[in-house]
């Protein structure tokens, strides 16, 4: 790690290809379609407003959507998707195609485990709680896990640790009444297993992870020294002199965390008799699209961590059978009015089940 000055103040720049980042910024456009799911479970209040009715006839289906070969690829499966917010946003969207109907998202928000080191009550708070979507038609079923991406796993970074422990009253989960920083891997193999043994039938199994916004984040509110929202123009002015290369991800270990989960989250269904049909991957786009909302840190390293599997997925090894559900690559960002600050419109998830369909027409 480098460590330069800038105007008298230090600034890490956290590879040694410095360089500038001159990206100007985007004038936002004067209106955009900020997407909200319409949801049933109790709403923030920052969102009681916002909620968002995606505007379908409840005759709608999945079928309108994605080609016959990959509605037959589902049929007797189950669909997890284990990611962030983007993923939960997009999680009401899919159930809505896959059922026709906008009310069928159930919510999960408790769980007791019998024995292990989890044993006892685990709890979720209403912005990392679990959901299920049951898409009888087709016998089959999707789930939404949330977790706090690869960083969560030990070693933590201090600069992760410092941004979890910000949110650990909206995002931490509850093991026997104590939130916590559960490591994903833990998740995989102990917890996420339970919660589908628990609400799932017995299918065989397509699971999605992806490249979190929180393997992101936590960079860019180290080098700021605050929450993301709360950034000062000086703290604009450090990042954009940040410069990130794969250098990082090997320094972080970001890869090898990352085929940890995936093993993690396979080996705790095999255990418990479940059999694992595909593994999938997704990527993320570039958003925010904004300096002052952290582009210039998130979507560089959006972009390393793309090419990192994808770079996995053709040297084959541990990720051969691993299919990338490129979002990124269906969803190109050319204006701010495309992001709704780190999450996306409408428009930008319906690139993602787009993407999501090229990988379930090969499940």
């Amino acid at each position: 790690m480098v460590r330069i000055c800038w105007a008298g103040l230090p600034i890490i720049v956290l590879c040694s290809c410095i360089a500038i980042y001159g990206l100007q910024q985007a004038t936002p456009a004067l209106a955009r379609e900020a997407w909200r799911p319409a949801s049933t479970a109790t709403p923030s209040s920052t969102r009681s407003t916002e909620a968002f009715t995606t505007e379908m006839p409840t005759s709608t289906t999945w079928s309108d959507m994605f080609p016959t070969e990959g509605l037959i690829s589902l049929r007797g499966k189950n669909l997890i998707l284990a990611g962030d917010s983007n993923d939960r946003n997009f999680f009401h969207l899919l159930c809505h195609y896959a059922t026709g109907k906008s009310d069928q998202v159930q919510y999960i928000r408790k769980l007791e485990i019998a024995s292990g080191e989890y044993s006892g009550l685990i709890t979720w708070p209403t912005e990392a709680a679990t959901m299920t979507c049951h898409d009888r038609s087709r016998n089959a079923s999707l789930m939404f896990l949330f977790h706090q991406g690869v960083y969560s796993l030990p070693p933590q970074p201090d600069w992760f640790l410092e941004f979890v422990q910000r949110r650990l009253g909206t995002h931490g989960i509850g093991v026997r009444g104590k939130a916590r920083v559960v490591p994903t891997t833990d998740l995989a193999r102990n917890i996420w297993p339970e919660a589908i043994q628990q609400n799932l039938l017995i299918r065989p199994m397509i699971l999605l992870l992806q490249s979190s916004m929180w393997d992101s984040f936590p960079v860019l509110e180290k080098i700021i020294g605050t929450r993301v929202s709360q950034m000062t123009d000086a703290g604009e002015a450090k990042i954009k002199t940040a410069v990130f290369c794969k250098e990082n991800l090997t320094e972080w270990g970001w890869m090898g965390r990352a085929e940890q989960i995936v093993s993690a989250f396979e080996a705790g269904l095999r255990e418990r008799g479940w059999q694992v049909s595909s593994k999938l991957w997704r990527t993320n786009p570039n958003c925010p699209a904004l300096p002052k909302q952290g582009s210039v840190v998130a979507n560089p390293l959006s972009e390393l961590y793309a090419d990192a599997v994808k770079h996995a997925i053709l040297a084959g090894g541990a990720w051969s059978d691993v299919c990338l559900v490129d979002w990124r690559g269906h969803l190109r960002i050319h204006d701010p009015s495309q992001c709704d600050h780190h999450h996306y419109t409408k428009a930008g998830y319906m690139e993602y089940l787009d993407a999501l369909g090229d990988c379930l027409l090969l499940a």
